[in-house]
């Protein structure tokens, strides 16, 4: 399985070369590469690229843009899996922020949440 998250990160890592190239970077190419970073367990790394895709979801959609909340859960499971349960916390509840009820993320975002609330916010079961 590490073999095969290598394999990913070689080929998003060049498909993320060419959009960088010709400035076309889309967000979903980071979130692939964050994505085989998070699958070879460095995670320090996948939050940067996660942060980088935020970063250009938010200059293109605005801070709660409805397209944004994809790269906000995923720099939070990164920042989730670096014990920074806070920095997850806050970011899932960004997330949960800007999902309407017909949001696709909705569940997504009440999952995430369930797994790092304090036990006192009324998230946790």
């Amino acid at each position: 399985e590490i073999g095969d998250h290598e394999r990913a990160l070689t080929l998003f890592s060049r498909a993320l070369a060419i959009e960088e190239r010709e400035d076309t970077v889309e967000s979903s190419t980071l979130h692939n590469v964050g994505g085989a970073y998070f699958g070879l367990q460095d995670y320090e790394q996948a939050s940067h690229v996660f942060d980088r895709a935020l970063e250009l979801d938010m200059d293109r959609h605005g801070e709660k843009g409805a397209e944004i909340v994809a790269s906000i859960l995923l720099l939070g499971s990164a920042h989730e899996a670096l014990s920074e349960i806070e920095t997850a916390y806050e970011l899932y509840m960004h997330a949960l922020t800007i999902c309407g009820g017909d949001h696709p993320s909705l569940e997504a975002c009440r999952e995430a949440l369930q797994r790092v609330a304090p036990p006192d916010d009324g998230l946790t079961d």
